[in-house]
């Protein structure tokens, strides 16, 4: 349980995750982003997966480039 509080609140620190992470994963569901499907949520919309993916990999390959 520390590990995964750890991790959330790293996830957080970098603006990567909500700190509240199930409210706002149940909102997203109220809104139709993402489809809760048993313990897990999977988004709706294919174009918006694609496209949250392809930002979260530039951002990934322009921290590599900088070495931050």
């Amino acid at each position: 349980i520390l590990q995964r509080c750890l991790l959330r609140f790293c996830l957080w620190e970098e603006g990567q995750l909500p700190l509240r992470l199930i409210p706002w994963l149940n909102t997203m569901h109220q809104r139709k982003v993402f489809q809760r499907v048993g313990g897990s949520y999977h988004f709706l919309h294919k174009q918006l997966r694609d496209y949250l993916a392809k930002q979260q990999s530039t951002r990934f390959d322009q921290k590599e480039k900088t070495g931050s």
